[in-house]
């Protein structure tokens, strides 16, 4: 406890702040005010392990190591093999699929966010430690969820995992509406964009991962066509961030002059309403 910390800060006064009010406790952690929060990298390790020996205990048989496979066959068995292997892997650990998606949120939410009524033109290292607490708080989520369904096995149904994922939504919109200050459209336009933006990222780093994995015998023939692919299949993927990110942007700049005209008027007019006693005296 003490070579993590443990000892002089409170760990579960920081997961409840982060479950009652997560934005504001990240904003005031990435603003200097530090001395009641508890290291987040540290929080992030100690969680994960949390919930790994949680998930160990309440479902022993979906932490099983999988079957070793070859990638013995022409490149189109391979393929297969590779891409139903990942597609299982990511249909059974949604949660790290989520927890890697935050990791791609960086960027977006830097590009969409950094200019707020609140934490105002943030950096990227400080939205590295937005995305680190977003994470613990997603663990919290996936440990009660994994507590509650070892109690409850219902919970694991197709109905009960679209209720949990919008719980997982919704507690993101909580988080970029206390942490950033915008309006309920503003911030739902944003995070709907941004995170469109990282899913688009995550599968072309998946996509380029595939390709290299697939690409392992490099006397194959056709081992130089899919070391291409990884450089040329991305490119879709990044036209659409591009735009996405463009018209995104264009619509900010648009608001921020709509709103310094606002501001300008009505300096106007309290200017001319503080001018109208002197006249009529």
């Amino acid at each position: 406890m003490e070579l993590w910390g443990m000892h002089t800060r409170s760990m579960p006064y920081s997961l409840l702040q982060l479950l009652l009010r997560p934005g504001y406790f990240i904003g005031d952690y990435i603003t200097g005010r530090r001395q009641v929060s508890f290291p987040p990298m540290k929080m992030l390790v100690i969680m994960g392990l949390l919930v790994l020996m949680v998930n160990n205990l309440a479902d022993p048989e979906a932490t099983q190591q999988a079957e070793q496979v070859t990638l013995d066959g022409d490149f189109g068995d391979r393929i297969k093999i590779i891409v139903d292997g990942a597609i299982s892997w990511l249909d059974i650990h949604s949660d790290w699929v989520v927890l890697l998606l935050l990791s791609f949120l960086i960027w977006p939410t830097w590009s969409l966010f950094r200019i707020s009524p609140r934490c105002d033109h943030h950096t990227l290292p400080e939205g590295f430690f937005i995305q680190v607490f977003n994470s613990v708080h997603l663990l919290l989520l996936v440990l009660a969820h994994n507590l509650i369904a070892a109690v409850l096995p219902f919970i694991r149904s197709e109905i009960g995992g679209n209720v949990y994922m919008a719980v997982i939504a919704v507690q993101l919109y909580r988080t970029y509406k206390q942490l950033f200050g915008h309006s309920h459209w503003g911030t739902v336009w944003r995070m709907v964009v941004a995170v469109t933006v990282a899913i688009l990222l995550m599968f072309a780093f998946l996509f380029a991962v595939v390709c290299i994995l697939v690409s392992i015998q490099p006397d194959s023939p056709r081992a130089f066509i899919y070391m291409i692919g990884i450089v040329a299949f991305p490119l879709p993927f990044l036209v659409v961030i591009l735009t996405l990110l463009a018209v995104s942007n264009a619509c900010i700049k648009h608001q921020l002059k709509r709103d310094a005209k606002k501001q300008q008027q009505q300096v106007e007019q309290e200017q001319v309403m503080s001018q109208e006693p002197e006249t009529s005296q």
